[in-house]
């Protein structure tokens, strides 16, 4: 019990190293601090919200433009499903982008404008908790305190989304990419 109570201080310490150790300034976007909270099993969803964003970044992950000033407006559909993975909380994932981007980007010899709309690269995924999130029926999820959470989750991001070579801005990005993420979260009750 101690030695497992040891593990779970020393996952958490080195959490926070890593943290403290980030670079001050980093370019990065995500799917939001609640995209992956743990749930009760078998649970099915449905979610529809919306993305209304103006900076420096697009809509698709990994698309951040420095001198970019770009509006986004999307519309997101999205199923997931939560189900047992030997004992821990897994699931699958698809999301449907629909929506509009227009704006402007600074280059260094010229500056370019374009919007597009439609559709936008269908994503379909896995996750699956390593620490801290074990499969739970309803009402064993009603008692239960999750404390700390590490996940991994596992993307294939289509190339289905509306895109023309000829615009500087699209709401597709014209090529399929894998992404892999390791969501955390610690939970203070």
């Amino acid at each position: 019990m101690i030695s497992l109570l040891n593990m779970k201080i020393g996952i958490r310490l080195a959490f926070i190293v890593l943290l403290a150790l980030a670079p001050v300034r980093s370019i990065a976007q995500g799917d939001g601090p609640r995209a992956y909270l743990p749930v009760p099993g078998e649970t099915n969803f449905i979610t529809m919200h919306g993305i209304s964003t103006s900076g420096n970044q697009s809509y698709n992950s990994g698309t951040v433009v420095r001198g970019g000033d770009i509006d986004v407006s999307v519309g997101v559909l999205q199923y997931a499903r939560a189900f047992d993975i030997w004992g821990k909380q897994g699931g699958v994932l698809a999301v449907l982008p629909v929506g509009k981007v227009e704006g402007n980007i600074d280059l260094p010899m010229q500056s370019r404008s374009g919007d597009s709309s439609g559709l936008g690269d269908i994503q379909l995924g896995f996750a699956y908790s390593i620490l801290g999130a074990p499969y739970l029926t309803q009402d064993d999820y009603a008692q239960f305190d999750p404390g700390f959470v590490f996940s991994i989750v596992g993307k294939l991001l289509a190339s289905t989304g509306e895109y023309d070579s000829d615009h500087t801005i699209n709401l597709g990005t014209n090529r399929n990419a894998v992404q892999i993420l390791f969501p955390t979260a610690w939970y203070f009750t």
